[in-house]
């Protein structure tokens, strides 16, 4: 070990290096370290004179120099004899050289090489530049910017760095690189100074990767993310700005999406000839409406689901903005299940009008119920295309304007009144027999004459109320399943339409897939859901005698009332088996007496069997790699191909809407007065003369 220095450091100070000269080192070495350590070994440096044999005399010690550019690094201390001693070197400590952090650009640092070298257009030697020039830590400047020659230097006066690319013809975008001096003359003071210029499509080029996967990334989020991998620094506006130049490149240009919708429509049908897409536009070739409708969908509507269909409209926030009008139902296990949708440029009776008759030639001659809110445009249209009566009303919307109507009747009254008055109008809506709801509506009179009045005359009770309504619904008087789809959508509805086409595709598969997967995994004959709903039953059914009759009756005695089970008739007098489909407590009392199996008396369309039919088909992926380059369009494209025009629209004023307004049922934060813990106003307001008591 002649010529020879080791040092090693301690993990709680690793920038000192400690000279391992005898076994106390070797103790101290393990001691104050883990598992593992690192030692270093570096060469001396002869002397003219050489080091004295060890001795306890410390004259005969003599200062060692240290080569810079020797040194060797190791992990793990080797074997070493404590018998034999190393030579002694005066103990001293180093500091280890600071580590120089290498970032996400060392990539970038061979993108422009050599003379001679060539690039397929102007933006991409501009994109090479600017990334050429993250990685270098310098700043350029244009002499010439066009696309067919670039000439640009270092911005530190006086640095020979300078790139000169010109075109290879004159009918060519290929530049080749003809002059390139890649040193620098900069001094310490030129690289702190130095800041970079960013242009938001050049910084666009960094983050559109990440955005293909993370598209709902803030720019917060971005600034932090380039700062930490890139060490530049960006303005909330500039990382905005980078983030919509990422997307449009993405999802395409808004204004120029509206061109590919012919053709989409077109290999859609072509993909799955059971899938309906159609369009319309002016005479002028401007966007109007849009129908899609997957055949997988349509098929599992027809085949396996309850003939109900929830339908509503969305506004969209894109560019463009336009409305999404729906149709939905529910699966065997009361999941959502879309079934059509179109984009059109408002909710009006005319585009109304043209969706429900396309949805029309979908269900054919199969008796359907509709569920939606009591907007006038789906009211008209639905008379015109469907049963009148098979229309239902959303009972949440009902209550909502009843709601608005006991505030305009009664201003100033208290909150009990108001929850008194949603009380009685749940007894009209729940019942289930025409005399209690005759009692309900009675009651409702005596509390408030003009709320009846208004219930009666602009209420439209036989559209939401259970015991009114002519035809099945098993139950379902709202349009949750509607409400359903829009939060499922809700992100889709801020991007272009060809984006919110292809990706309303990819979450339908997704959707079909899972809810078949979750299918196989159904311990029962039923799903989840319904289980739980019989369960239920069963649990208050305890409770109830039941005693056969004989002829498949059996009487289920309660509380306070008596009623008749016929399990051949699947009835019961309470009428919610008939309505529901789903054994109630009385006919779950009645089944156990007879030792039934009640999955038997549920009906089929909660079965698996049911379910297995609404999920029998999947999407099918289509083809996009012939798709038309709307930047590139060829004259074979035009000859081929039809493009359409975005619509005309205004922007409203003011800055848009980003949140819908609540409902007044959902939970609203209540504020209170922190002198007096009431409610109603705040401690500067408070009147109270003694709040102690409260």
């Amino acid at each position: 070990m002649q010529n020879k220095r080791i040092t090693y450091t301690v993990k709680f100070n690793q920038s000192q290096l400690i000279d391992l000269i005898d076994i106390d080192s070797v103790n101290q070495l393990i001691t104050f370290n883990d598992d593992t350590a690192h030692v270093y070994i570096m060469e001396v440096e002869k002397t003219n004179h050489d080091i004295a044999p060890h001795e306890d005399n410390d004259d005969n010690v003599h200062d060692s120099t240290l080569s810079s550019n020797s040194t060797q690094g190791v992990d793990v201390v080797t074997n070493i004899d404590g018998q034999n001693p190393l030579t002694p070197i005066l103990c001293t400590t180093q500091l280890v050289p600071t580590p120089q952090i290498i970032n996400s650009s060392a990539k970038w640092n061979d993108l422009i090489k050599e003379e001679g070298q060539i690039f397929q257009n102007a933006n991409k030697l501009r994109k090479a530049l600017f990334e050429y020039d993250i990685a270098h830590k310098f700043t350029y400047k244009f002499l010439k910017n066009s696309p067919g020659k670039i000439i640009c230097v270092c911005k530190v006066e006086g640095c020979p760095w300078k790139l000169s690319a010109y075109a290879m013809g004159k009918n060519t975008s290929f530049l080749v690189v003809r002059h390139f001096i890649k040193n620098h003359k900069h001094s310490a003071q030129d690289v702190l100074e130095s800041t970079h210029s960013f242009r938001s499509n050049l910084v666009s080029s960094i983050i559109v990767d990440k955005l293909r996967l993370t598209p709902d990334k803030l720019p917060n989020d971005i600034r932090n993310d380039i700062f930490k991998e890139y060490g530049f620094s960006l303005t909330y506006h500039q990382a905005w700005a980078a983030k919509e130049k990422a997307l449009a490149e993405i999802n395409g240009v808004p204004k120029d999406s509206y061109m590919l919708i012919p053709w989409i429509c077109n290999r859609l049908v072509k993909t799955d000839p059971q899938t309906v897409a159609k369009w319309t536009c002016s005479p002028s070739y401007q966007f109007e409406k849009l129908f899609v409708a997957y055949g997988c969908c349509v098929t599992g509507f027809l085949r396996g689901a309850r003939p109900i269909l929830f339908i509503d409209g969305y506004h969209l926030s894109g560019p463009y903005k336009g409305t999404l009008l729906t149709a939905s139902t529910c699966d065997a296990n009361n999941d959502l299940f879309p079934i059509a949708y179109a984009i059109v440029s408002a909710e009006n009776n005319e585009n109304w009008l043209w969706f429900l008759s396309n949805l029309k030639e979908l269900t054919g001659s199969i008796p359907v119920t509709l569920i939606s809110d009591r907007h006038p445009s789906i009211i008209a249209a639905v008379e015109q295309v469907y049963d009148r009566d098979r229309h239902a009303y959303c009972y949440r919307h009902v209550k909502e304007n009843f709601c608005a109507e006991t505030k305009k009747l009664q201003r100033g009254i208290r909150g009990e009144v108001k929850e008194d008055a949603k009380k009685l109008l749940d007894a009209v809506c729940y019942t289930r027999f025409g005399t209690e709801f005759t009692e309900a509506v009675e009651q409702l009179r005596a509390f408030s004459p003009e709320l009846a009045n208004w219930l009666e005359t602009k209420g439209d009770i036989n559209k939401w109320a259970k015991s009114q309504f002519p035809h099945r619904r098993w139950d379902l008087i709202t349009t949750n399943v509607a409400e359903s789809f829009n939060s499922w959508i809700r992100k889709e509805r801020t991007h272009s339409i060809c984006a919110l086409i292809t990706e309303h595709r990819d979450k339908l598969a997704n959707l079909l897939y899972t809810a078949k997967l979750e299918m196989t995994k159904w311990k029962n004959e039923v799903g989840p859901k319904i289980d739980k709903i019989l369960m239920e039953h069963v649990a208050r059914s305890e409770f109830l005698k039941a005693v056969r009759y004989g002829d498949h009756n059996v009487m289920v005695r309660g509380s306070n009332v008596d009623v008749c089970v016929n399990l051949l008739r699947i009835e019961c007098t309470c009428l919610e088996w008939q309505m529901t489909g789903i054994p109630c407590p009385h006919a779950c009392a009645a089944i156990k007496l007879l030792h039934g199996n009640i999955y038997t008396y549920v009906e089929e369309c909660y079965l698996k069997s049911s379910q297995e039919k609404i999920y029998a088909s999947s999407m099918i992926p289509i083809e996009t790699h012939d798709m038309p380059d709307v930047n590139n369009l060829t004259l074979t494209d035009w000859e081929n191909n039809i493009f359409l025009m975005p619509p005309t629209t205004t922007r409203p004023l003011g800055r848009p809407c980003k949140k819908r307004r609540e409902s007044q049922f959902q939970d609203v934060h209540v504020y209170k007065c922190s002198r007096c813990d009431q409610s109603g106003h705040n401690r500067s307001k408070c009147r109270n003369p003694n709040p102690e008591k409260i």
